[in-house]
């Protein structure tokens, strides 16, 4: 069997941002390598997470993440699984933004691209996690947001049902001390639903 290549590409939450503290989470700890390990060696994860990473962003390159998904495409000739884990900064305050603006973006920029360039590749839409406003601590730009998260799992399933991918609800993936960022027990969440998602995927293969 060859190896298959899996994309993991998001935000702070697929780099590994550690609550409160701002420091990385290990290769051990961070779901993408915990989906390698679960997955074997058939299989390997590429980790493509920046943090304040949104869908689209215009103004700043360095945070616009269609902008690095477009080079991302680019390392390897295919890629079989393409897991987009996005949204969570394009809803804070300082965007006018809402779950169904992100899917328009998903939608018009990163299915269109990835259909043209990997039509074969089977991709997995994450919803983002539901950030709890009690818990700030530092990131205010999230103030006020309650009501734009409060539908996105069921914005974003909806979605990837009307689109035939797949999908990772955001149940059971809690926050942190910061009320932003995943602890280390929702790294292992997320990963293992993902492994087990592509698991029933290649064995109706």
């Amino acid at each position: 069997m060859s190896i298959k290549y899996i994309l993991c590409f998001g935000d702070s939450n697929t780099w590994g941002y550690v609550p409160c503290s701002g420091f990385r989470y290990n290769e051990k700890e961070r779901y993408p390598k915990i989906l390698e390990e679960l997955l074997g060696d058939d299989f390997k994860v590429v980790e493509e997470g920046r943090n304040a990473r949104e869908l689209l962003n215009l103004n700043d390159d360095e945070i616009n993440g269609y902008k690095d998904f477009e080079k991302t495409l680019k390392i390897f000739s295919s890629y079989d699984y393409i897991v987009l884990a996005l949204g969570t900064n394009d809803l804070n305050n300082e965007n006018n933004k809402n779950g169904h603006n992100l899917i328009k973006i998903i939608d018009e920029k990163y299915l269109s691209l990835i259909n043209r360039k990997y039509p074969k590749a089977k991709i997995i839409l994450v919803a983002p996690p539901i950030i709890n406003e009690d818990r700030l601590v530092g990131f205010t730009q999230f103030k006020g947001t309650s009501e734009k998260f409060k539908d996105i799992n069921d914005i974003y399933k909806s979605f990837a049902k009307e689109k035939s991918i797949y999908f990772i609800s955001n149940e059971n993936l809690g926050v942190g001390k910061d009320g932003v960022h995943f602890t280390i027990k929702t790294h292992k969440v997320l990963a293992n639903k993902i492994a087990t998602l592509i698991k029933e995927i290649e064995n109706k293969n």
